[in-house]
């Protein structure tokens, strides 16, 4: 880092730091102003286990330009979060500068330590520690020193972050215990990470700063000038990341907007629900967001000002039962979080599943150009829905398909014999049809399997709107009333609704979570 920023560094790590006995050192930032931050941290910092020094954020004010920019440039950041437009020059907020230095400033100390000593651990005093936060923790470290020379450790590990895209091709690294690491490719927040000096040196080398601190790290993570790796399950989170921190964000003007109107609206809507006043209101929603949002309404009881009388007031009430659950944006918040951490998966596993059905229909390619080859599917797959197989003597031919179909047209009046031809034609061309689709979903899904995640959100809605449809249809072929109506339902024809009405439920909700993931992306 340039002497220009070193002499911002506001404090040093302890001397005894390298004779303690966790493997990294540890520091947590926080402002001046915020002694309950800091009386809290401590309280957080204890009970977890960890030891580690007060860093005294930086302010805006005190950043000078040559650090840290005044604007910076949204259009990688927005292919990512389409709530913000690309533009060349959004003006960065005091707070964030402010944030941004006082991150350098720690790696600044972390980048002059030889590449063999421990990485250092870098919290921001609004961080919330998960159950068994040390003992993964010193598991991430030890890993990653294991596996990788010092010099090589261009690396940060996340203990908790809000990802957008996760890194394709890349195994996880398993921990033990259901943990394991997971490599990032663009990523928010920096509540909680471990960073190795080797890693601080290279982020130090694109001084200064022009970017948020979490989209500036992103940006070197997309140019993989170093790696991240986040903790699956995570082992900490940002107790408010988008909502009452300290921090107004410039990246997602409209994100901020809308998390800040939903704060002023759950206040609003609990004041209406009956007993509830505004000290009532505020005290409920201080509540939820210390616990990281109610999941029972029984967590009311530990709200003061509210006993069981009131809570069973409340809680008989079906619309404000309804309404105290989710109208607590740390839950959403925790909801969208889960959603983001299985997003990728959720969509491979969509895509895959959607090209099951060209698969059950044999040479679906051959089907399409000859309908009667369908037999296939008559002859071998159909029976095993009905966990048998058809002998020789059994499986209808090529001709037995013929005299099916003329037996059926001859078996009508002469004089609709042209309208029985069509009916018949129109089935086989419905055929070809079906057929044709599925091999093109088939096609779309593997070619959708290549893009980014972000890139897929198109092909995830109409897969969406695809699975609907069928589930509609193979609910019907199931019998279940109300669903339509098919004349005609062979055995094997309910097992296959049975069978795959809940398959292509299961479709629906994959891509639209998927859908909803990539939207915000």
């Amino acid at each position: 880092m340039p002497a220009k920023m070193r002499k911002l560094s506001h404090t040093t790590l302890p001397a005894d730091v390298s004779r303690r006995r966790q493997p990294f050192e540890a520091v947590y930032i926080n402002l001046a102003k915020r002694v309950d931050r800091r009386r809290e941290m401590e309280q957080s910092l204890c009970a977890a286990g960890v030891r580690a020094a007060r860093f005294e954020a930086i302010s805006g004010e005190e950043t000078p330009v040559q650090a840290v920019q005044l604007t910076w440039d949204s259009s990688l950041n927005a292919k990512y979060d389409t709530k913000q437009r690309a533009h060349p020059a959004v003006r960065m907020t005091s707070g964030e500068r402010g944030c941004c230095m006082s991150h350098a400033a720690l790696w600044n100390q972390c980048a002059s330590w030889p590449d063999e000593s421990p990485p250092l651990l870098v919290l921001e005093d609004d961080v919330v520690f998960e159950s068994g936060f040390l003992e993964i923790l010193c598991r991430i470290v030890r890993l990653i020193e294991q596996t990788t020379l010092p010099a090589h450790r261009r690396i940060l590990a996340y203990l908790g972050a809000d990802v957008a895209e996760w890194a394709e091709g890349v195994a996880p690294l398993p921990l033990g215990a259901g943990c394991f690491l997971r490599q990032a490719l663009y990523l928010w927040q920096t509540s909680s990470y471990v960073i190795w000096p080797a890693a601080a040196r290279t982020l130090l080398r694109t001084i200064p700063i022009d970017l948020p601190i979490d989209n500036f790290i992103s940006r070197a993570l997309v140019r993989a000038e170093v790696v991240a790796w986040v903790a699956q399950p995570f082992l900490a989170r940002q107790a408010s990341p988008y909502c009452n921190g300290d921090i107004v964000h410039s990246r997602a003007p409209a994100r901020a907007e809308e998390d800040s109107s939903a704060c002023g609206a759950e206040i609003h809507r609990l004041q209406s629900l009956p007993g509830v006043g505004p000290k009532l209101a505020a005290a409920i929603q201080a509540h939820g967001q210390a616990i990281g949002g109610y999941s029972s309404p029984s967590q009311l009881l530990q709200v003061a000002g509210i006993g069981e009388r009131r809570a069973q007031a409340l809680q008989k009430d079906r619309s404000p039962a309804v309404a105290l659950l989710p109208i607590l944006h740390t839950s959403s918040l925790q909801i969208m979080m889960a959603f983001k951490s299985h997003d990728l998966l959720a969509s491979k596993v969509g895509l895959i599943l959607s090209c099951i059905p060209a698969g059950m229909h044999s040479a679906v390619a051959i089907e399409w150009l000859f309908p009667v080859t369908a037999l296939n599917v008559v002859n071998w797959v159909l029976p095993l829905f009905g966990l048998s197989i058809l002998s020789g003597e059994e499986m209808m031919t090529y001709d037995d398909a013929s005299t099916f179909l003329n037996a059926g047209m001859a078996s009508l009046p002469a004089i609709k014999q042209g309208a029985a031809e069509d009916y018949a034609w129109i089935g086989l061309f419905l055929q070809r049809q079906a057929s044709a689709a599925h091999l093109v979903t088939a096609v779309t899904a593997i070619y959708a399997l290549q893009l980014p995640l972000a890139d897929r959100h198109v092909l995830h809605v109409a897969n969406m709107a695809l699975s609907v449809m069928m589930t509609f249809i193979n609910l019907n072929h199931a019998g279940i009333p109300f669903f339509g109506y098919n004349p005609i339902v062979s055995f094997h024809g309910q097992v296959v609704g049975i069978v795959f009405a809940p398959f292509w439920l299961l479709c629906v909700y994959l891509h639209f979570v998927s859908a909803k993931a990539t939207k915000k992306k």
